[in-house]
């Protein structure tokens, strides 16, 4: 409509100066010139008031808006979504308060310069990013909000930094105007705070990975592992005791034990044989504790584990996994990853007792870890060894095992003692491979039904033909020789 009346406008006023300039006066023509002129301009200035940005930033910050202060801040890809989900939050649509509008791309350079010009404005356009679980969020590439706090009124555009034709639509920048400097301020560090305080990423799993934009430090993944029941996790209840209490224990308590002045950040080592259930504490933990971020670092990962800390400590409660750690923390002499071990030992003791954060490190090598990390209070304060199972845990690790087969065949008792000294890796491989061998006997229709000859077969296999790598893989401690002959 406002470029159909520009049009009828000026094809009034140029048939009114043809008009009078053939049937007129001189001077009357370049009056009617003139006022035609002045027509336009008038017409120009009203359209713009009714159809432009500016009224509607006059009416939330008052006719001083010029004289506002501006701060800007530049928008990590990681921290988009949360500035955006906070921006929702803030803004209420059914608040006559509060307005949103779309911008045209041309006038993204600069808040001021946009209510200057005042555009009319544009459609919103909207980018979607990953929320985690399989969940999106629609993030604006060329809003301007106006909102309210309790300090006053303030603006705030969301739109690509640089503007204009230099604008990077990778990069996302907020410019917040508020009458004062400090309400600016107040404003942005409030919408910076909350975005953090209630992030996508908190409660969540997640690894931090290299950004494919070299300008970013690193990009958030969500992972989405297989929760692990806790009767999945089979070992004696002495230790299963000692790891709840240090682990789940310290991060459900952290409020009492800061008023008593004990730390709440704390180093837990998990070390023993290889399948022992370390892997499988670690993921049990990953999802049994509500509220709590999980941070996993394995092999790229570990380069990254300074911004790791970082986020754990801004989103905690947290936990930050750490698999196999004698990978880079070998005692320093013979460690070819000696920046990373440094970077690991600084970290935690940076993170400060205050941090609400758990370090869970597990290893098959404790004796070749580097002293300063493994024997040294306040970076690893509790060392938990994962024995072998005793012959009770080997009896419900195979019924759980085999809970969807028939052992109903099988001497249990029997089992239990000629597996002593097999890791629960060894005896899940174990029942598995037994499996394969009822099938091969025929065994199709219903339960698979188990018989101790699949079990000695099974045994013969993996110990005759696996040979010493197998069993060190399955953390198989038995004796090989009286077992392999059965």
């Amino acid at each position: 409509m406002a470029k159909l009346g520009w049009w009828f406008l000026i094809l009034a006023a140029i048939s009114i100066c043809v008009y009078t300039a053939i049937f007129s006066d001189p001077g009357v023509a370049v009056a009617a010139v003139v006022l035609g002129i002045f027509a336009l301009v008038l017409y120009g200035i009203i359209l713009g008031y009714y159809t432009g940005i500016r009224r509607h930033v006059v009416a939330h910050l008052g006719h001083r808006w010029r004289q506002g202060e501006l701060i800007t801040h530049v928008v990590q890809t990681s921290e988009r979504v949360d500035v955006q989900l906070t921006l929702d939050r803030l803004f209420d649509g059914g608040n006559r308060h509060q307005k949103r509008v779309g911008i045209p791309g041309v006038y993204l350079s600069n808040v001021v310069q946009l209510i200057a010009q005042n555009p009319a404005p544009a459609p919103l356009q909207w980018e979607t990013y990953s929320s985690g679980a399989g969940q999106t969020v629609a993030c604006a590439t060329n809003a301007l909000y106006m909102l309210r706090r309790d300090s006053g009124p303030f603006c705030v555009m969301v739109a690509p930094r640089g503007g204009g034709d230099k604008a990077d639509r990778k990069q996302m920048e907020l410019s917040v105007l508020a009458p004062t400097r400090e309400q600016a301020q107040s404003a942005l560090d409030g919408i910076l705070e909350r975005a953090r305080r209630e992030s996508i990423f908190r409660g969540k799993m997640i690894a931090l990975e290299k950004s494919e934009d070299p300008r970013e430090p690193f990009a958030v993944k969500f992972l989405e592992l297989p929760k692990v029941q806790r009767e999945e996790i089979i070992l004696p209840a002495a230790v299963m005791e000692v790891i709840e209490r240090n682990v789940a224990g310290t991060l459900a308590h952290r409020k009492t034990l800061a008023r008593a002045g004990v730390a709440t950040r704390r180093g837990v080592l998990f070390h023993g044989p290889p399948g022992t259930g370390k892997t499988l504490v670690t993921r049990y933990f990953s999802g049994a504790l509500p509220g709590c971020t999980v941070i996993v670092l394995t092999g790229r990962q570990l380069r990254l584990i300074r911004e790791s800390c970082q986020l754990a400590r801004l989103l905690s409660p947290s936990i930050i996994i750490l698999e196999d750690v004698d990978l880079v923390a070998s005692e320093r002499r013979r460690n070819r990853h000696n920046t990373i071990l440094h970077e690991l030992m600084d970290e935690m003791d940076g993170l400060g007792e205050k941090t609400e954060c758990v370090f869970l490190l597990t290893t098959n090598r404790p004796d070749i870890l580097e002293p300063a990390l493994a024997a040294r209070p306040g970076r690893v304060d509790q060392a938990i060894y994962f024995p072998l199972p005793d012959a009770e845990c080997r009896r419900r690790l195979l019924r759980m095992y085999g809970r969807q087969a028939d052992l109903s065949g099988v001497e249990i008792e029997q089992l239990v003692t000629r597996t002593e000294g097999a890791s629960p890796a060894f005896l899940k491989e174990l029942v598995g491979r037994a499996v394969v061998m009822a099938a091969e006997r025929g065994e199709e229709v219903g339960p698979v039904r188990l018989v101790i000859e699949d079990f000695d077969r099974a045994i013969r296999e993996l110990l005759e033909f696996g040979g010493a790598l197998t069993q060190q893989l399955l953390g198989y401690r038995g004796r090989t020789k009286d077992n392999a002959g059965i």
